[in-house]
């Protein structure tokens, strides 16, 4: 099959994924460890990540890890942390160019220094090194705040933290502002240090031909930790919705109002989602979405609004940007289009509309090696690992009666109101 991967078990809590790459002219390396998404962690592992790329204790500080980086011709490195369902993901990966292309090659120095972040960070006697930890400690301190001043991400991360109060998928990956503060080095470097110990591994390597022993460097290097208690991240606990609808709101000193609803729907691994994938997307995905078409442009209620799903919780969230004096009108709206939605009082088109920009989406997928290693890495754990071409070939048997009947599982848990003082 085209773009087959090859995955091998590397040892113990480490996996292996090869991802043929032939479109570019580059290679990438990609190590993701899988945590449980837990409060005492989640915030110390999200700074750790910001400390491990900006240097090690070969390069320590951004500028000699940059020129590092400049003498890989331009290679790249990056990290990022973010929720799987319960897990917590952290990623850290480096891009290169390949070395066919290359007078000197340059694969094993990029996966030696991507190896060195993860490994061998700059740290001393107290933890990562004081003026490195007190710069990235006030870039996640920066991160979390201009969350909370782009008012609809800050909405949407209300509508999340109260729909799942008390569960893992409510936690903020990078803690808040209060618990970054209070970080110690000490307290960061042992949070990366109990990743090493116990999280489960999975090396990926986008190129175009296998790097065997890009594999055996990082089962070495690893071997040097104590390992005997392995996460192994499980499928999610879907939601339910239950009793009454939770109804919160702020109120703050903003110009537009935001109104964020959250439902539980059909959920799981793609080869049981999908049809629930084509019927948010009609709901509220393209400009042919209901969404789109009736609360937007008909009724002029809103200035945007939209929906998505988190499939690995078996959630539908939908937000928009309103007039205070248009909010009760914009919430009744929405529910009139997912009743719409559940009676199949829609026109077949939109099925078709939907189908063809789901696929086109998912052949899009292999234009950037990032995005396709976020794919297997999102999906690592699934029982059936399906290709984003396996998964267009389900979304293509969608009909509008499976749209109709993923529809049914649609039922509201929480509203979130983001009013003016």
């Amino acid at each position: 099959m085209k773009n087959q991967i090859l995955k091998t078990n590397l040892g113990k809590g480490v996996d292996g994924c090869y991802i043929p790459s032939h479109r570019f002219k580059t290679a990438r390396i990609s190590v993701t460890a899988y945590m449980p998404l837990e409060k005492a962690t989640a915030c110390p592992l999200s700074l750790a990540c910001l400390l491990i790329s900006n240097g090690c204790k070969k390069h320590p500080t951004p500028m000699e890890f940059s020129q590092r980086l400049d003498t890989l011709y331009g290679a790249s490195l990056g990290t990022d942390t973010y929720k799987m369902g319960d897990t917590l993901a952290v990623r850290v990966g480096i891009i290169f160019a390949e070395d066919r292309f290359l007078p000197t090659p340059v694969a094993e120095d990029c996966a030696n220094l991507l190896f060195d972040t993860i490994f061998e960070p700059d740290v001393d006697e107290g933890g990562f090194c004081e003026g490195n930890f007190i710069r990235e400690q006030r870039i996640q301190i920066e991160e979390i705040e201009g969350e909370i001043n782009d008012k609809r991400t800050f909405a949407r991360n209300r509508l999340v933290e109260k729909m799942f109060e008390g569960e893992p998928y409510g936690l903020a990956v990078t803690g808040t502002k209060e618990e970054t503060e209070a970080l110690t080095r000490k307290e960061v470097y042992d949070a990366w240090q109990n990743l090493l110990k116990s999280a489960y591994f999975r090396i990926s390597i986008t190129a175009e031909n296998p790097h065997d022993e890009v594999f055996e460097a990082f089962t070495k290097r690893l071997s040097d930790y104590n390992r005997d208690s392995i996460y192994t991240p499980t499928a999610s606990i879907l939601h339910t919705t239950e009793g009454e609808v939770k109804q919160i709101s702020d109120s703050m000193a903003v110009a537009q109002g935001k109104l964020a609803m959250g439902f539980s729907c059909a959920g799981g691994e793609d080869a049981e989602s999908y049809k629930s994938m084509v019927m948010i997307d009609i709901l509220g995905g393209g400009p042919y979405s209901l969404l789109f078409s009736n609360v937007r442009e008909k009724l002029s209620l809103c200035y945007y609004c939209a929906a998505r799903g988190v499939r690995k919780k078996g959630v539908l969230m939908i937000d928009s940007g309103v007039e205070f004096d248009n909010m009760e009108k914009t919430y009744n709206a929405v529910l009139e289009q997912i009743d719409l939605l559940k009676s199949g009082n829609f026109d077949d088109g939109i099925v078709e509309a939907s189908k063809l920009y789901i696929i086109g989406s998912l052949k899009g997928v292999y234009d950037s090696q990032a995005v396709t290693d976020h794919w297997y890495a999102d999906r690592w754990f699934d029982d059936k690992l399906l290709s984003p071409e396996q998964l267009a070939s389900l979304v293509e048997t969608v009909t509008k009666a499976d749209v109709v009947a993923a529809a049914q599982s649609i039922k509201l848990d929480t509203v979130y109101r983001l009013l003016g003082k």
